[in-house]
């Protein structure tokens, strides 16, 4: 059936199924021959049945992208591109680019502008040698290697935020770092990278901001932090920002490294999953520093100007931990072959499921250990600290000097020794982690105050000492 004209409507021309009528604009209200559905010259063109157009030939068509546009300015490369350098793109003023495979020489300072992005086709096969790069504000620079010998820094962060992704960045420079960060506050964030200090100082870092008190934001994860001499991994002197580490390696080779030397700064410090294949030392800020699931640190503190360190720790493996100076708390948790040294300073030290492979402790505050586990023998010679369900395996000396020492249901698979006063001796026993022992107390001349109660002992305990005293005990 055609298409139907109502009654008393006047036509000319014809029309059919495949036609659609149109107004005679020369004959007033009549119709003439309707409009051929098709994709040819002079059709109407028609939705099908799914409600898409059919295949027409849009050349015509305006404000649409030219086939092959892509989202850069320009392309760098060694031919065929727009450019043969960063630096000329940069200095064209282009904002966004590409650079194909290719190792680059580059020259001098080349300063990004704001919202600029440098994208390589990836660090192993796009390599920019020679050029110090800056960058501006919401600039990102990824997928290349960036190498720099002569400047002081390889990449320099002017604006806030900068981003470096998937990228390799090193400086050989005597006294060089990879990163720099400005004297105004900046956020970084570096994700899946390598930061390479080569030169043999400590005052080449893997990032660095030696400066005035400023506020930065620094995050790096999934990255490796390589020093090829005795450098730095990161420093943040006088800062008052905040560094994140996470699920990075921290490689010094057979050097020395370390991170944040000698800092006089408030950083707050926070490392997570991070794996040293040598030890590593770390030196915390004065604020807040958190350590979990990291391996192989020496956490140092030796700031004699501020007692306002915080340190915590948990889930970490062969840690160290070194307190030269006063410290405002230190909090072990669940960490594996903790070596301790603490000498004669002020601060609230607690510990909870941790096994100990070396332990010097002068505590002058009273220090907490529950469920813990120490492997060598102990001897004290000062301090105070209160020993909750603990095992030791091995010897333990309170030597004069080390006074007000607490053993509450701990187990003791070697023996016992107090030669110092107001020692607290409660529900102990013979150890039973690591095969079984043989608990013998024995309280020495010189030694004043001692009050041992309720212990289960392998022998009769010995008392030479002033004002022991002993009750509940049983010998097995």
């Amino acid at each position: 059936m055609g298409v139907v004209i109502p009654p008393g409507l006047p036509r000319i021309g014809s029309s059919t199924d495949s036609n659609v009528p149109q107004w005679d604009g020369t004959s007033g209200d009549k119709l003439k021959d309707g409009l051929t559905v098709g994709t040819s010259a002079n059709n109407l063109v028609q939705l099908d049945g799914t409600g898409k157009l059919p295949a027409v030939d849009g050349s015509q068509l305006t404000n649409l992208p030219a086939s092959g546009q892509t989202p850069y300015d320009c392309i760098v490369a060694s031919s065929g591109g727009d450019y043969t350098t960063v630096g000329a793109a940069v200095a064209a003023g282009k904002k966004i680019i590409f650079v194909k495979p290719g190792s680059y020489t580059e020259s001098g300072t080349i300063t990004l502008a704001a919202d600029s992005m440098i994208i390589g086709s990836g660090r192993d096969v796009t390599t920019l040698s020679g050029g110090a790069i800056v960058t501006g504000n919401n600039c990102v620079v990824m997928d290349v290697t960036i190498t720099q010998s002569a400047a002081a820094c390889t990449l320099t962060v002017n604006g806030t935020p900068c981003t470096v992704v998937r990228s390799e960045i090193t400086n050989t420079n005597a006294t060089g770092s990879a990163i720099c960060l400005p004297s105004t506050a900046c956020q970084l964030r570096v994700q899946g990278c390598e930061l390479t200090s080569d030169p043999n100082s400590n005052s080449s870092y893997a990032i660095l901001y030696n400066g005035s008190n400023v506020a930065h934001e620094v995050i790096v994860s999934e990255s490796k932090l390589v020093l090829t001499g005795n450098g730095q991994f990161i420093g943040m002197q006088t800062n008052s920002g905040i560094v994140y580490v996470t699920d990075c390696i921290l490689d010094e080779g057979a050097f020395s490294g370390t991170v944040n030397n000698n800092s006089i700064g408030n950083t707050n410090w926070f490392f997570k999953n991070c794996y040293c294949p040598t030890e590593v030392q770390v030196y915390p800020g004065t604020s807040q520093n958190h350590y979990t699931g990291c391996t192989n640190l020496l956490i140092r503190w030796n700031n004699g100007s501020s007692p306002d360190c915080e340190i915590y720790a948990s889930c970490c493996s062969n840690l160290n931990i070194r307190l030269d100076n006063a410290f405002a708390r230190c909090c072990l948790s669940s960490c594996e072959g903790v070596g301790m040294n603490i000498s004669a300073v002020a601060g609230k030290f607690t510990a909870a499921a941790c096994t100990f492979t070396a332990f010097d402790g002068d505590f002058t505050e009273m220090a907490q250990f529950s469920s813990c586990y120490f492997t060598p023998s102990i001897t004290e010679n000062s301090g105070l600290a209160c020993f909750s369900s603990c095992e030791f395996a091995d010897a333990v000396t309170m030597s004069a000097g080390a006074n007000h020492y607490r053993f509450v249901n701990c187990g003791f698979i070697g023996g016992l020794t107090i030669a110092s006063n107001y020692c607290i001796v409660n529900g102990c026993r013979s150890g039973v982690t690591g095969g079984g022992g043989a608990l013998t107390i024995t309280v020495s001349a010189g030694a004043t105050n001692t009050l041992i109660t309720g212990c289960l002992t392998d022998a009769a305990i010995s008392d030479s000492g002033t004002g022991t005293i002993i009750t509940g005990c049983t010998t097995y």
